[in-house]
């Protein structure tokens, strides 16, 4: 285990303090953060889940909310302590590993067949949201954090991170351009982060200074514990973000960020989802496209040498998003990488022409094989309860295939998709309604009340177009629609307050009397459209009033 815990660090915590101080450098430029607020407290403990492990201190999450509602002062205080102090506590740095292995792998005689998870006590995690929280508000608010690293970021997902990058490859192509990615594969990332390099990345982003000297608390001293057949053995942490901790993933980001803000060579364009890190590259003329790609390697790969981290030429994959393209030499190291009909980014298949079919296949065969197992596990019996079939179907069959369709629904609307959605959708309605085989697809749908899967994607498609687009064709254009407020337009955390709501029903209507009362209605109009309006009363004055019909 030593490429998780690290192994070119003095053991001795003196040495080991005295090695990672030298290597830390000056203080950063930023201002102290003010203290923790209650309402912060209370609010990170409240979105914890309470079923997760706890630490070694066997206190979980709602345990620690009941203490803190109790004593909400006290946990505040404590809180507050250490980030005045710029003291972690030694005992929430004690993190026990459990060897969790990884779906889908053949060899479990190998190391990188498992996947290492740090069970942490819920207080500690408790200082690491409260902190890191404080540092990503700081970095968004100066604009100091990279927009093209889309994992473990508020208002971004995958769903964006595929759409940013298959927008860039269609603008290349509808200029006529030579286009191709790059999928990179940095191996055990999150393991071999190195320390240093993270400090100095966060005097790069002008880190508070309070919040600064509290991380270097946090990655002084630390233990991890593994128990693991009959053995157990501790050793210092020196290196990694801790699977499982509240911090690490932010912790990363600021870590590749440096890596984003390359100046690579002209028409590439670099991106990452938490360390899935995707390159495209686009050119006039194949020769062109050949050496900026290479020249871009070569910088990233500089770039791994200089933070300790290692980049798997054997695990990259390379797509050409144009047939001439494909006759581009690409070199990374010592290593040709080779062209593949289509490369997976972030659980989606994207193949060379943007078709999509092999996504379709993909998804439609992970259904399948859900289905597979229902079988299994219900033959010897009855079957499973029409209702569990369903519940099955909507919670794990629907988002299964739907994911992304944002990017790939409208391939929906071609025959061949709609036909391997049908068969996936046929096997599920016949075992959510007891029916023979040869009742006919479109009436085993219909009695199992499942909508058409082609008609599921094209709503979900819709739905995430919006989002992503911000416009659709079903709706008026005049019509605003209700966006997130950006992250840097956010109060500051301390002064973030929860509002609680009271119901309000016939009992206690007449002894609180809204301020304000909103009426709203909505009728089929006899054009044919839909009206739909409402209207706001502060007393018997109207204050506010929107009215709009919409014609079919």
């Amino acid at each position: 285990m030593d490429h998780f815990y690290g192994d070119d660090t003095p053991d001795n915590d003196t040495h080991q303090h005295q090695f990672l101080r030298s290597r830390i450098g000056n203080e950063p430029d930023g201002v102290d953060e003010p203290p923790f607020a209650v309402e912060e407290v209370l609010e990170h403990l409240k979105w914890m889940n309470p079923k997760k492990a706890p630490g070694i201190d066997g206190l979980t999450s709602d345990i620690c909310l009941q203490f803190t509602i109790n004593y909400p002062e006290l946990i505040t205080g404590i809180m507050n302590r250490c980030l005045e102090l710029h003291y972690f506590p030694q005992q929430w740095k004690r993190a026990e590993v459990k060897i969790i292995p990884k779906p889908s792998k053949t060899d479990y005689s190998e190391l990188s067949s498992f996947r290492p998870i740090g069970l942490l006590p819920v207080f500690g995690k408790l200082l690491e949201k409260l902190y890191i929280k404080r540092l990503i508000y700081c970095a968004t608010k100066a604009g100091l954090l990279n927009g093209r690293q889309f994992g473990f970021k508020e208002q971004t997902s995958t769903i964006t991170a595929i759409d940013t990058a298959l927008s860039i490859v269609k603008a290349a192509k509808k200029n006529g351009k030579q286009v191709l990615g790059v999928s990179l594969d940095i191996r055990s990332a999150f393991d071999n982060a190195w320390w240093p390099a993270l400090f100095e990345r966060l005097r790069a982003i002008r880190c508070p200074k309070n919040i600064f000297h509290l991380i270097e608390s946090y990655t002084m001293n630390r233990t991890v514990t593994l128990e693991y057949a009959g053995a157990r053995v501790t050793k210092n942490n020196t290196k990694g973000c801790i699977q499982g901790s509240a911090c690490g993933p932010i912790l990363w980001n600021v870590i590749l960020d440096e890596l984003l803000e390359a100046e690579l060579p002209s028409g590439c364009h670099l991106q990452a989802f938490a360390d899935d890190v995707l390159l495209i590259v686009s050119a006039k003329d194949v020769n062109t496209l050949q050496t900026n790609t290479n020249r871009a390697l070569e910088i990233i790969l500089e770039w791994g040498q200089s933070v300790k981290l290692t980049f798997g030429p054997t695990k990259t994959q390379a797509i050409a998003f144009t047939r001439k393209a494909e006759e581009a030499h690409l070199i990374m190291g010592r290593h040709t990488l080779a062209f593949q009909r289509s490369i997976k980014f972030l659980g989606m298949i994207i193949d060379r022409k943007l078709l999509f079919a092999d996504h379709v296949k993909y998804v439609v065969g992970k259904a399948m094989r859900i289905f597979n197992k229902l079988c299994i596990y219900t033959r010897p019996t009855w079957g499973a309860h029409p209702d569990n079939v369903q519940t099955i179907y909507r919670q794990v069959i629907e988002p299964t295939i739907t994911y992304a369709a944002g990017i790939w629904g409208q391939a929906a609307k071609k025959r061949y998709v709609r036909k391997l959605l049908e068969s996936a959708q046929r096997g599920f309605a016949i075992k959510a309604i007891r029916a023979f085989r040869t009742v006919s697809t479109v009436a085993a749908v219909a009695l199992a009340q499942f909508v058409p899967l082609d008609l599921r994607v094209l709503e979900v498609h819709e739905v995430e177009t919006v989002r992503l687009k911000g416009a659709t064709n079903l709706i008026p254009r005049d019509i605003q629609y209700e966006r997130p407020t950006p992250v840097h337009e956010l109060l500051h955390p301390s002064k973030r307050i929860s509002i609680e709501c009271a119901d309000l029903n016939s009992e206690n209507l007449e002894q609180e009397t809204a301020p304000i009362q909103i009426y709203t209605d909505g009728s089929k109009l006899e054009n044919g459209g839909v009206g739909a309006a409402f209207v706001c009363f502060e007393g018997s004055k109207v204050i506010y009033k929107k009215e709009a019909e919409t014609t079919y």
